[in-house]
């Protein structure tokens, strides 16, 4: 395992949102825009272009950033590899995600799962896009101009968690 990366909390080297899909973690394409033009609603706009990025900061799960021209989807699936028992459950994550957004907002509104592993290898979920900053050991450039941003940030996390009990 690796120890994170030491970063001035106000440098200027962004950290990138997505990525080219790292090596060893393509999936088959073809097979996944086939299916979700298939499975997706019919309120979601699949007819553009199908392009895949990775967004490649996380942890955990392989997480996927799937456009079709204007349209942005998530496609979450567990590593590869041998997982835990209950780890990495996307049948849960879709579950809870599917019913969650109609009650709170700030959830994203989960598409489709399958456990087809014959779609991505394993079970996964698609999900819509929902941008915004992600805080990890740089301040983003849109957030370094707010006094007290800490005591904001904590603010703004109390007030969604009150929200969403």
């Amino acid at each position: 395992m690796t120890s994170p990366n030491v970063v001035d909390p106000y440098g200027d080297d962004p950290v990138p949102e997505t990525a080219p899909v790292r090596r060893g973690e393509d999936l088959n394409w073809e097979v996944i825009e086939d299916f979700l033009r298939r499975e997706l609603p019919g309120d979601v706009d699949a007819s553009g272009s199908f392009m895949v990025q990775q967004f490649p900061n996380g942890a955990a799960n392989l997480t996927y950033l799937i456009s079709f021209g204007e349209t942005e989807l998530v496609l979450r699936r567990p590593p590869f590899g041998t997982l835990a028992p209950g780890a990495h459950d996307m049948a849960r994550e879709y579950k809870v995600l599917s019913r969650l957004w109609k009650i709170f907002p700030k959830a994203p509104r989960a598409f489709v799962f399958t456990d087809d592993a014959s779609i991505a290898g394993s079970d996964m979920f698609v999900m819509e896009r929902r941008s915004g900053e992600v805080i990890r050991g740089v301040i983003p450039h849109s957030m370094r101009h707010h006094v007290d941003l800490g005591r904001r940030i904590g603010f703004a996390l109390t007030d969604a968690i009150s929200e969403f009990h």
